[in-house]
């Protein structure tokens, strides 16, 4: 819708500079005429869940796919979460059906079906009005070894210290990691969540490392690392979603895709393997 509007504000300023007498009756006429164009469009799903060993709950969110451009009624969602939905987890010897929560989508204890290392699972969710889609993600096996962790001090520019993590890639197999950096303000009881991706292409069993946020000595003030072995689905769906995000304001941006893996429909499912680190 934007990019529509966009062209449709220069094409009339055109007119306007050459066709002084245009009335608003006309422009009205314009802008419904750009509202009302035929866009293709086929009704979806999307559907996003990520699976790790180490959490509790499992859980699956379901929407209805909306098209690119359109009016959405101020207050209204654009977005609704489908309730009604039929989801189900398998391991490929037991499956499971998730249970729909309206503040967390579907979900499940990871007790009733448990997230192995090395371990394929198959998702696969279905509409009452008759939209189906499937999934399959396998769950990394191996865990970083926190103890081979390295955190270094740098300083930028501007003389404020920033720490760089350092870990031992597993060498022979292509690996992706994410690293999320949890700050917690106890004074003022704020989080802050920072997210970076890399992955070992040209860098197979050797050291890695990413500059993370600044290093802070103020009182209550606490910085939790989580480094992430992660499933390739789960790297390109981040890496493209970054690009998304950069490329937002940008209104000459190449049109970037959203990377998925849903058949189907739309979204993502996909694993990680998580270890945590605290930074004093």
């Amino acid at each position: 819708m934007r990019k529509i509007n966009w062209q449709a504000s220069v094409f009339s300023c055109l007119l306007g500079g050459c066709l002084w007498g245009l009335t608003a009756c006309e422009n009205d006429l314009f802008t419904k005429e750009v509202n009302n164009a035929k866009i293709p469009y086929t009704p979806g799903l999307v559907v996003e869940s990520f699976i790790c060993p180490q959490d509790t709950v499992i859980q699956v969110k379901v929407r209805r796919k909306e098209p690119t451009v359109g009016i959405v009624e101020e207050g209204k969602d654009k977005y609704d979460a489908v309730a009604d939905a039929q989801v189900t987890l398998s391991d490929g010897s037991n499956t499971v059906t998730l249970a729909y929560d309206k503040f967390l989508g579907y979900q499940i204890k990871a007790s009733q079906l448990p997230i192995s290392p090395g371990k394929t699972y198959f998702l696969k969710v279905s509409s009452p009005d008759g939209l189906s889609t499937e999934a399959s993600c396998t769950v990394p096996m191996a865990v970083v070894d926190t103890n081979r962790v390295e955190l270094l001090v740098e300083f930028d520019k501007k003389k404020q210290p920033k720490i760089i993590v350092r870990w031992p890639d597993f060498p022979g197999e292509v690996n992706y990691y994410s690293i999320f950096e949890l700050e917690t303000y106890a004074a003022s009881n704020l989080h802050e969540l920072r997210y970076y991706s890399i992955s070992d292409e040209g860098q197979d069993g050797a050291w890695l490392s990413q500059r993370v946020g600044f290093k802070r000595s103020e009182a209550g003030y606490e910085v939790v690392l989580f480094i992430c072995n992660t499933d390739r689905h789960y790297y390109e769906f981040h890496r493209t979603l970054a690009i998304q995000a950069q490329n937002r304001d940008n209104p000459f941006a190449q049109p970037s895709p959203l990377y998925t893996n849903i058949q189907g429909g739309l979204g993502v499912f996909a694993a990680y393997n998580r270890a945590a680190l605290s930074i004093e």
